[in-house]
């Protein structure tokens, strides 16, 4: 550790004789406005400071090196020293709990059944949690539930959780069977039943295709005797899926001005620091991100920022048109995956106060 000492430029020749002569080094030497600034080892800052007072020069000891430099520094940061104990102790007492909990499911509503239970362990000590018991009352809450495993780390409980694959259920017996869509029939296989359409017929939503009765002879007036019994088949018709979408001349658009404010809000140990104050804009976008850390303690950070919106009008382009036109195309074709598609109708219509998309795809489909 090095001792920092100054004297006065007029007398730079005779102090750095004298502290030779002391067997004191000098080093890093620097002029500084009337001051010529010089270091010496701490240990010998008292015999550099007396040969200079015994050659009656004028020397100043600016900042002492070694214990004293210590000293002077532990009374200054005193109050950041403690806080920085301090915080090691929280540290310390808050690892030994749980103060959040975090499941892993992909049903949500079990994830959303099992949260709720675990939440109950929010401030326990872990040395009180039985994970095993856990688990076991777990798979007492969902009897679809296959597999679960609990663990703490840090001062968060994890619950990862596998559902068992869902079965089949089997196809309820139908008395009769109704159209689920408009079309054109094409064809009609009947498994059980009597067929209520034929080929070419046109049928509406909900009208009767296959009726729950069979034929089974004729009375002696010629009429033909029925006798119930399930209803199936498949009847498929020709029909189309797509619709018809109206977009205004133009349109209000809302951009960022560029000023923003931002609230930073901290949840440790279950205390919350810092709030959202919201903001004066008259137009805004509010967006949020929370970070979380499963430190000693964990804690979740959470930075809520509002965004100041101007309002401009804006025409439709035609580059808004293809838009919407490719957004309805993939929209409709997403239903119609492995459809044998027959014919493709587009329209792009231009009134005086709107254009008017119509987007129909003729397929061929099962309508029972």
């Amino acid at each position: 550790m090095k001792s920092r000492l100054s004297c006065s430029v007029k007398s730079v020749s005779r102090a750095v004789s004298a502290l030779r002569s002391a067997g004191v080094q000098v080093s890093r030497g620097r002029i500084q406005g009337d001051r010529y600034v010089f270091f010496v080892h701490s240990k010998r800052e008292k015999t550099a400071v007396s040969a200079l007072k015994s050659r009656g020069i004028e020397c100043r000891v600016e900042e002492s090196g070694g214990a004293e430099y210590l000293k002077k520094r532990l009374a200054l940061n005193a109050g950041a020293l403690l806080a920085a104990v301090f915080a090691v102790i929280i540290c310390a007492v808050c690892s030994l709990f749980v103060f959040k909990v975090e499941v892993y499911c992909e049903n949500a509503t079990t994830a959303a059944l099992i949260t709720q239970f675990l939440d109950e362990n929010r401030g326990k000590a872990k040395s009180g949690i039985d994970e095993k018991a856990l688990e076991e009352r777990i798979y007492e809450l969902d009897d679809n539930v296959s597999f679960v495993h609990l663990k703490v780390k840090g001062c968060v409980l994890t619950a990862n959780v596998i559902m068992q694959n869902a079965y089949p259920q089997e196809q309820p017996v139908r008395e009769n069977v109704y159209a689920l869509c408009d079309g054109v029939v094409e064809s009609v296989a009947v498994f059980s039943g009597t067929a209520e359409v034929k080929r070419g017929d046109v049928i509406k939503t909900g009208d009767l295709l296959i009726s729950g009765k069979r034929q089974v002879g004729q009375d002696d007036m010629g009429n033909e005797i029925y006798e119930s019994c399930p209803a199936d088949g498949v009847v498929m018709v020709k029909t189309y899926t797509g619709g018809r979408t109206v977009l205004p001349l133009s349109y209000t658009e809302k951009v960022r001005t560029g000023n923003s404010v931002s609230y930073k809000i901290l949840n440790i140990c279950g205390v919350t620091l810092g709030k959202d104050g919201g903001c004066d804009y008259e137009f805004y976008e509010r967006k949020e991100r929370t970070d979380s850390y499963a430190y000693l303690p964990s804690f979740d950070l959470r930075v809520v920022t509002y965004y100041e919106l101007n309002e401009h009008i804006r025409d439709i382009s035609q580059a808004d048109i293809d838009v919407v036109v490719a957004e309805k195309q993939a929209e409709y074709l997403s239903k119609l995956k492995g459809a044998d598609i027959l014919n493709t109708y587009k329209k792009v219509e231009k009134t005086d106060t709107a254009y008017i998309i119509d987007i129909y795809y003729e397929h061929i489909a099962s309508a029972a």
